[in-house]
């Protein structure tokens, strides 16, 4: 024996009110997950997504002097990453105005980068840098010369031509630095 639901018009009633309360279920899942989403995302923050990125990558990045480089990532760190673009270049976290394919990460076990065995700092670089010639670009402005001073809050260059003027930048106002087209990642830090 057939039941009602089975006969005539009801039967496509049916069908529709199922496939409605399935749709709303439908909805109100997909609105859940959503939020979770949205919610996990407002405690990421651009350092996470920083750190995310992997040596190898190929990024696009406009320092805050407007200047675009592109180039392979080398090494990353807390505060910079180095790219080969084409020569070996250090570009400070906060001079970054914008960067192209970073990793959209979310808080859990699986996403945290595992601590490092050395911190290494773009100072330290900059450090182990002292007596070469190198190019500093500060908002626009672009510097060379050897590295003389690596203080706490500065760096200073002394020109190499004839008149051998010293010049000193802020650490904070450092958009990027050219190293020298020997300097390898490999050798030097890792």
């Amino acid at each position: 024996m057939a039941s009602a639901a089975d006969q005539g018009p009801a039967h496509p009633l049916w069908a529709e009110a199922v496939g409605a309360v399935q749709a709303d279920h439908d909805v109100d899942i997909r609105l859940e997950a959503r939020g979770l989403v949205v919610a996990e995302m407002a405690d990421v923050t651009f350092a996470d997504r920083m750190a995310a990125v992997q040596p190898g990558s190929q990024v696009a990045i406009t320092i805050r002097g407007g200047e675009r480089i592109t180039g392979i990532v080398e090494l990353t760190g807390a505060d910079f990453l180095v790219l080969r673009a084409p020569g070996p270049r250090v570009v400070p976290v906060n001079a970054i105005a914008g960067i192209s394919s970073l990793p959209r990460v979310l808080h859990d076990e699986r996403t945290t980068t595992p601590p490092r065995a050395r911190t290494v700092t773009w100072r330290s670089i900059m450090r182990e840098l002292m007596g070469e010639s190198i190019q500093i670009e500060s908002s626009g402005a672009h510097f060379t010369g050897r590295l003389t001073w690596v203080g706490a809050d500065h760096v200073s260059l002394t020109s190499e031509g004839p008149d051998c003027v010293e010049v000193t930048i802020r650490w904070d106002r450092l958009d990027s630095v050219v190293l020298p087209a020997a300097w390898e990642v490999a050798t030097e830090l890792r």
